[in-house]
């Protein structure tokens, strides 16, 4: 299963949360389906995202629609 592709700026900013290298690549592999964006992005481009609320167990949860950003 090949990797999708994340912005460099979205691993800097994960990597400054102390983030293990082993979860960063484990979460290059999963794929969420945006409401944002309107189509299937990597689970870390989600985890920058502002509207990003919690990962719990598995299940990615999103505010959009919610949160006033």
């Amino acid at each position: 299963e090949k990797p999708l592709d994340v912005d460099k700026e979205v691993l800097a900013q994960l990597r400054e949360l102390k983030l293990s290298r082993k979860f960063i690549d484990s979460m290059k592999r999963d794929a969420v389906d945006c409401p944002w964006v309107g189509s299937t992005i990597s689970a870390l481009k989600c985890m920058g995202c502002p509207y990003f609320v919690r990962r719990f167990k598995g299940t990615i949860h999103c505010g959009y629609g919610f949160k006033k950003v």
